[in-house]
């Protein structure tokens, strides 16, 4: 899946910047993941994530880098900025997770039809 927006990722890239029209990766790679893995939904929409997200994410780092370069930032400081952003949001995400998965009883079960 990867791999698949790794290969994508520069001709996607190039109708981006020429066009301002985005060209996303979903149905591509839900196709190659229901080609390569028949019969498994889970392993389809799991293959379908990583391929679409890491394509998305990618472009807009790469967005934000050229919005830097035109605003005269240093590359690797806007490289720190990112990568920084992209931890903490990744903490707080995990630990907000986790704090609605122990405080809130029966989410996402059935005793629990409002978290369904």
């Amino acid at each position: 899946a990867v791999a698949s927006a790794f290969l994508f990722l520069l001709p996607t890239g190039i109708v981006l910047v020429v066009t301002n029209q985005g060209i996303g990766l979903n149905v591509i790679t839900e196709f190659i993941a229901g080609v390569a893995i028949p019969g498994d939904p889970l392993a389809n929409v799991t293959f379908k994530t990583y391929g679409y997200i890491t394509q998305a994410q990618a472009l807009t780092l790469i967005s934000d880098l050229k919005l830097g370069h035109y605003m005269k930032i240093p590359p690797r400081a806007m490289f720190i900025t990112q990568l920084v952003g992209t931890i903490i949001a990744g903490i707080i995400n995990y630990a907000t997770a986790d704090y609605l998965m122990t405080t809130i009883p029966n989410i996402c079960t059935e005793r629990n039809l409002r978290w369904t």
